[in-house]
């Protein structure tokens, strides 16, 4: 009986999630530093600890598949067995595999990474383990990022899209870029694109 109130539960979940409703789900606290017009925001974090898997660039599906492989990590997939509330936003990023030393071989390319953020009671030392091949915990420390929110598709050429208002909302504000780009996703895949809520964010520090 339980277990059939949960598989309920998760559809109605699911179906609220499609039209974009995230009610009761946690999102991380932030304090607005600045504004640059009224499309960016200045936004303060604290460190929040996150759990996060990696897929090709090339590899058909990466998104789907990344955020199945997390959803099974917050869904009791962990060495607690522990179901764990969903977060929003979602992160997403690609980015180049840095070089090392030594170096190690391995087959180059391009990462596509996901990151579930935990909810604030959690630290490292609490977080459950994960249990499934290519998912790791890690923590972010405090940062500063300019935001910029969008709605509708957020596949690459839209991302590239906002993320160059972004730069060009920030040339000559005060403020610079200091780190790559990222998405925040705060709807699953499955959610209308016109009900979706994504950002992009860029690490940012007072310009000289």
């Amino acid at each position: 009986m339980k277990r059939i109130g949960a598989a309920i539960a998760a559809m109605m979940a699911a179906g609220c999630s499609v039209v974009g409703d995230r009610s009761g789900v946690d999102e991380p606290d932030f304090e607005v530093a600045a504004r640059i017009g009224d499309a960016v925001e200045i936004r303060r974090y604290g460190p929040r600890v996150f759990v996060e898997t990696r897929r090709m660039l090339g590899e058909s599906s990466r998104e789907g598949s990344a955020f199945r492989s997390l959803f099974r990590y917050i869904d009791g997939g962990n060495a607690a067995e522990a179901e764990i509330a969903m977060t929003a936003p979602v992160e997403t990023r690609g980015e180049k595999i840095a070089m090392t030393a030594p170096v190690e071989t391995r087959a180059s390319g391009d990462d596509y990474v996901m990151r579930f953020f935990l909810p604030t009671r959690f630290t490292l030392e609490t977080a459950p383990a994960p249990t499934e091949d290519g998912l790791i915990l890690g923590q972010t420390p405090e940062r500063v990022e300019a935001v910029i929110r969008f709605t509708g598709s957020r596949d690459a050429a839209a991302q590239q899209t906002h993320e160059a208002l972004l730069r060009d909302a920030l040339a000559g504000s005060g403020w610079r870029p200091i780190g790559l780009a990222r998405a925040y996703l705060y709807d699953p895949p499955f959610t209308l694109p016109m009900f979706r809520r994504n950002e992009i964010a860029m690490p940012v520090a007072p310009a000289e």
